[in-house]
Parts: C-alpha cells; sequence; structure tokens
C-alpha cells in the first residue's frame, strides 16, 4: 500500500509540472542527473518565471515525495540560485533559511537543528578586501565576508550571542574517538587562538586570529608536523589552470566516430586528487557519447600528477569537477 500511495504522490508531482510547463530532473546527491526516477536521490522541478519575473521557481522533493527545498534560480541548468532559500530534512523539519545573490549567499542565513533549535545565524556580504578565513572566494577581487551572530548547542545552550562568545563543538565517532574544535569569536569573527584535537591524539592544529584573519597555524597528524599560514588550498594541475588547459588541447583526440555522426558537447567529469596529488576514482557525471566520455576519462587518467589539496597544513583527498568541451 505504501508504494502505491508513493506513486499517486510522485505522478501528482509530475502532472502538475508538466501542465505548469515545468522541467523535471532526477538527481543524486553529487549532482549527477539519472535517467530513472528509482535511481534519484532527489527529484527537482523547475517552473518557469511568473509573469513580470526573470526567475525560475525550484523545488526539490525527497524520492517519498516530502519537499526537500524551495527556491529560485536565475538559469535552469546549472541553477544559480537567487532569493529566499529554504531546505528540509526527510522528516519534514526546516533545516536552513537562506538568501542568495547570483548564486552566492547573501544577507542573514539560518540554521537549524533535526529537532528545530536554532543552530547558528551568520551573516553574509560582498567584501572586496581578502580575508581567507572569515570569506569565501567569489571572483578575482571580491569574496562573500561571513560575521556569526548567533551559535546554540542542540540543547539550546547559546554559546555565541551578538557576534560574541565561546564556541565549543564536541564530534563523536563510531569508535569512540572524539574530536573537539573551540575558540572564540568577537564582533563576529574568530579571534584570539582556535584549535581542535583527536582525543586519540593522532591529529591536532592549533591556530592565530585577528580579526578573522588567520594568522599562522600549526598541525600535526600521523607523526607530522606542519606549519602553514593558508587554511586551506584546493588541488592544482602542475603549472595552473592555463598549463591544463594546454594539456588538454594537446592530449585529447576526437573519436572519428563520433565526429562522422557529427556529436558534440560538454562532458562533466568528477574525480578524486588524492593525498600525493595522484588522480582517482574518474566518473562520468554528465555523458555526451560513449566514446567522448571514454576519451575525456583517459586524458584525465593520463594527468601527470596535482598538487594536492591543503586542509590546516595536511595534504587531504579532494574531490575535483571539471567540464571538458568537445568541438569541431
Amino acid at each position: 500500500m505504501k508504494k502505491i500511495v508513493l506513486s499517486l504522490v510522485l505522478i501528482g508531482l509530475f502532472t502538475t509540472a508538466h501542465a505548469q510547463r515545468q522541467n523535471v530532473y532526477f538527481l543524486k546527491n553529487n549532482g549527477r542527473e539519472v535517467k530513472e526516477r528509482d535511481s534519484a536521490d532527489f527529484i527537482r522541478i523547475i517552473q518557469e518565471p511568473d509573469s513580470g519575473d526573470v526567475n525560475f521557481r525550484l523545488l526539490e522533493y525527497y524520492p517519498d515525495g516530502a519537499k526537500k527545498t524551495i527556491g529560485y534560480t536565475s538559469k535552469v541548468m546549472p541553477v544559480v540560485y537567487e532569493g529566499p532559500y529554504v531546505s528540509y530534512s526527510k522528516e519534514g523539519k526546516k533545516i536552513a533559511a537562506l538568501n542568495y545573490k547570483n548564486g552566492h549567499l547573501d544577507g542573514t542565513a539560518y540554521y537549524f537543528f533535526g529537532n528545530g533549535i536554532l543552530e547558528k545565524q551568520i551573516n553574509y556580504s560582498l567584501s572586496t578586501s581578502l580575508n581567507s578565513s572569515s570569506a569565501n572566494q567569489m571572483g578575482p577581487r571580491s569574496w562573500i565576508k561571513e560575521s556569526v551572530i548567533y551559535i546554540a548547542d542542540s540543547t539550546g545552550i547559546v554559546m555565541v550571542k551578538d557576534g560574541n562568545g565561546h564556541f565549543i563543538k564536541k564530534e563523536y565517532k563510531k569508535d569512540g574517538e572524539v574530536i573537539t574544535e573551540e575558540g572564540d569569536y568577537k564582533d563576529g569573527l574568530k579571534s584570539g587562538e582556535w584549535g581542535l584535537k583527536s582525543s586519540a591524539g593522532n591529529y591536532w592544529y592549533k591556530e592565530q586570529f585577528e580579526q578573522g584573519k588567520m594568522l599562522s597555524g600549526e598541525s600535526y597528524k600521523d607523526g607530522k608536523n606542519f606549519s602553514y599560514t593558508q587554511m586551506e588550498s584546493p588541488p592544482e594541475f602542475m603549472g595552473g589552470q592555463s598549463a591544463f588547459s594546454a594539456y588538454l588541447r594537446r592530449s585529447m583526440k576526437y573519436p572519428t566516430d563520433a565526429i562522422s555522426r557529427g556529436i558534440r558537447g560538454k562532458v562533466i567529469l568528477s574525480f578524486v586528487v588524492d593525498q600525493n596529488g595522484r588522480v582517482q576514482d574518474i566518473k562520468v557525471d554528465r555523458s555526451v557519447y560513449p566514446s567522448i566520455d571514454q576519451e575525456a576519462m583517459r586524458v584525465i587518467r593520463e594527468s601527470p600528477r596535482w598538487s594536492p589539496g591543503i586542509q590546516h597544513g595536511v595534504p587531504v583527498r579532494v574531490k575535483y569537477n571539471i567540464p571538458i568541451n568537445f568541438d569541431f
């Protein structure tokens, strides 16, 4: 009986979507589109803009028909979030109430625990000053600055109020290990010493902050010590983006069967750059044509080693997504 009810709920959603000239996508949690509804982690419906509006309405549902996301986007695919955005847990609890501008968080954001208690309140604003610890990069000279207003634990005990207070968080692992992070906020920004340590003793870091900017850090992992001045950095092809583009142009061979059929398009791949800079776990997230997909994977598989991603001074595995365009 539950399967029948579920099917009726989803059929109702999709029937309404088509009547209102909407697009329906079946997606995995990593954003990869799949053809079958039964293979999807969630369903995305994008409605055409109402009269006088320029943004599409975005609705997402869990497989059982429960709402997942309500928001707006200025583009159909890929989405570029605009305006209010609300997300829900599978149990129907609100977990985030955000606002976006040109695909980036903007204004005050609220995040909630699964029990409905407010976890944190953060203000996001566009900044033109580089601040690596309290901002996310938006463009060459623009940064999204984060200012913490409020933080509480899952029982409602307030740790940070009006941007000031001492934050402490403990994460309990299945094997009994406890990860503890703590530090102070002053006027919404990290201040003084911040640290994280494992109860197992195999990993820790300490970082010094002033007005939200990290000045220096030191860490320890599996018997090795690290010193650093940048909290994290992504993996990078040796020589940078221009060298990577040159490598693709030099190495790619357009499949003859795709040329003869006039097939062109953009393959989207995902892969992992491990701690040693090796490329692993290559997957096609968006396919164009079998021989084109295989050629894209071959070029990435044969790529020289990358500079690995770094977090708190330690080389780490990082998942990467890239589009590779085939045209002639």
